[in-house]
């Protein structure tokens, strides 16, 4: 496969990518459904097994086991019909999207709980990096700020697969099913100084200050700690793209079918498939690794704050693992369920997880069950 990278030929290549490629906040893409003039083809290299040391995933080492209070007899399936559809840490917040259009953001802190109404019939995407903008998955994509107003619709993507913002609260990166990323970054392309919105910047900026295609992207879009692009297609291919070279990506891994989670930290990407794959590979494009091969995982998390561990979500249990080997560090009982986001705090000290309409979080190094919420009917509710 090839892929290509286009960009406007008014821009200067480095500065471009210094200002626009920013560490992206860690966000669980929850719904697998969820112009230039110069072009260059991008060599696409076989992924191949890494040589690093494995243990084979062999600890068996359970840590704490730590259940969350008062949940007898919740179904946290099917609470309401309006589930959560992104999950992620924002400054000191935790935002979380519905699929009604519904957004909450809860005080990490207090426990306070905000909320506004992104949309009446489409659901929420990605929530911005200051809790200022949400971004709706619809046809084309749109983005409204916390009063509902839009702020951008997003024309010139024909066929919206997922986005994320970049942890600038400026940049953005959008796919669509075809395989392209859009990427726009120009300062104050989204937001004024001082947060003061002003329309007639982001109604007129249809076009992406570049883009880079590759097959049909599937589930969604990543950029790592490296500041480099991770895309997963329907194949399972994961492929990863650095902005410092970007004439050529490489395909490190494949996962089998798309992707349901991306993360990475330390130099690795973390991924598991809508199939129930997790692979681990290298961002430098050399490979996975092998202690991977057949490991399994339906949502997966990481930081570089963490140390050498990842988090894993699956029906029934939350675990934090060991890079190099795949054993497990600790393991805390959730409630039963449809798992649906796993994110992890930018200080490393936090893990939010949704089941359902049911959302927790929990002490990153113990399990230790924190504080949960659930939307019962109309607004998100929080205790601590």
């Amino acid at each position: 496969m090839l892929a290509a990278i286009s960009l406007s030929p008014k821009r200067d290549m480095n500065g471009t990518h210094s200002r626009i490629f920013g560490f992206l906040v860690i966000v669980s893409t929850l719904s697998a459904a969820c112009g230039g003039a110069s072009s260059s083809k991008v060599d696409d290299a076989s992924g191949k097994s890494a040589t690093v040391a494995d243990d084979q995933g062999t600890s068996t080492a359970q840590g704490s086991k730590a259940k969350i209070g008062k949940t007898k007899g919740l179904k946290f399936d099917d609470i309401t019909p309006r589930g959560v559809t992104s999950i992620a840490f924002v400054q000191a917040r935790l935002a979380i999207g519905f699929s009604d259009g519904a957004v909450a953001l809860v005080e990490m802190t207090s426990g306070q709980v905000t909320h506004f109404t992104a949309s009446k019939a489409h659901s929420v995407a990605a929530v911005s990096p200051g809790g200022d903008f949400a971004l709706l998955a619809a046809n084309p994509p749109v983005i409204v700020n916390t009063k509902g107003d839009l702020i951008l619709q997003m024309n010139t993507v024909p066929s919206f697969e997922s986005a994320a913002f970049g942890s600038d609260g400026v940049t953005l990166y959008v796919a669509d099913k075809a395989g392209k990323v859009r990427i726009w970054g120009q300062p104050h392309s989204f937001e004024e100084d001082q947060h003061k919105e002003k329309l007639e910047n982001y109604l007129n900026r249809q076009a992406p200050d570049f883009h880079v295609e590759f097959p049909p992207v599937r589930g969604p879009i990543h950029i790592t700690d490296r500041n480099k692009l991770v895309v997963v297609d329907g194949e399972g291919a994961v492929r990863i793209w650095d902005p410092t070279r970007p004439s050529a990506s490489k395909r490190i891994m494949a996962v089998g079918g798309g992707a349901r989670s991306i993360a990475s930290a330390d130099g690795h990407v973390f991924v598991t498939s809508m199939t129930g794959a997790l692979k681990v590979g290298l961002d430098d494009g050399s490979g996975f690794l092998p202690w991977s091969k057949d490991a399994r995982g339906a949502f997966v998390a990481a930081s570089p704050m963490t140390a050498g561990t990842f988090f894993t979500l699956d029906n029934g249990s939350l675990a934090s693992r060991n890079t190099q080997s795949g054993g497990v560090v600790w393991t805390t009982t959730v409630p039963d369920g449809h798992p649906c986001g796993l994110a992890v705090s930018p200080d490393g000290n936090t893990l939010a997880a949704c089941i359902g309409n049911f959302v927790a979080t929990f002490d990153a190094t113990s399990g230790a069950a924190l504080a949960h919420g659930y939307r019962a009917a109309g607004d998100f509710a929080w205790k601590r």
